[in-house]
Parts: C-alpha cells; sequence; structure tokens
C-alpha cells in the first residue's frame, strides 16, 4: 500500500514539475510579482471601472430606447393626421364623382329622348 500511494505522489510531484516554468523562461514582459492587497486594490478600481461602463451602456440603451419611442409616436401621429386629411379630400372627390354620375344620367337621358325624336321625325318623313 505504501508504495502504491508512494509511486502516486511521485506522479503528481512528477506532473506539478512538468507544469512549473523557471522564473528565466517566463516572457519578459510579465513584469513583477503584485502584492495580494495591490491585486485587491486594481480589483476593486476595475469593478468599479465596469459598474460605470455599464452604468452609461445602459444609459445610452435607456435613451436611444426613448428616443425610438418618441420618434414612433411622433410618426404615428403624423400617420393619423395624413389618414385625417385623406379622408376629407376623398370626400370631396366623393361628392363630386357623385355630381359627374348625375350629371351623366342626365345627359344619358336627355340623350335618349333626342334619339327617340329623331327616330319619329325618320319615321315620319320616310
Amino acid at each position: 500500500m505504501a508504495i502504491a500511494s508512494y509511486f502516486a505522489t511521485r506522479r503528481e510531484v512528477d506532473d506539478l514539475k512538468g507544469r512549473l516554468v523557471k522564473m528565466e523562461d517566463w516572457p519578459a514582459n510579465v513584469g513583477e510579482f503584485v502584492r495580494q492587497a495591490d491585486c485587491h486594490i486594481s480589483q476593486a478600481a476595475n469593478a468599479a471601472a465596469h459598474e460605470a461602463i455599464f452604468a452609461k451602456v445602459g444609459g445610452v440603451e435607456r435613451g436611444a430606447a426613448s428616443a425610438l419611442s418618441s420618434e414612433i409616436r411622433t410618426l404615428r401621429d403624423e400617420r393619423r393626421k395624413d389618414a385625417e386629411v385623406l379622408h376629407l379630400q376623398l370626400g370631396a372627390f366623393q361628392e363630386a364623382i357623385g355630381g359627374l354620375k348625375a350629371a351623366s344620367a342626365l345627359q344619358t337621358a336627355q340623350l335618349d329622348r333626342m334619339d327617340k325624336k329623331l327616330d319619329n321625325i325618320q319615321r315620319q318623313q320616310g
């Protein structure tokens, strides 16, 4: 049992050694180590910066949604006004068309009477 656990821990240690890198092998741009307190301060600053960015993005989204809603409302009001104007114009056209239909019916009746009179005159002469 002790031998098996020795080899198991030996394999784990070898794996860890393989994963560890010497300080000289690190890239030059890594920089120096940071104290834990400085890391926490940096994390807090990053969190505050992220909160500020998210607040700005949220404000922009709300502003865009509000502007879009306002524009849609304006377009709907304009469409309603245009529809009212069109209805008024269509009413005037309907009246004019009704007058033309009445005049056309009257003229058709008069032409019918004139045709009948001409037919009577032609029968009497012929």
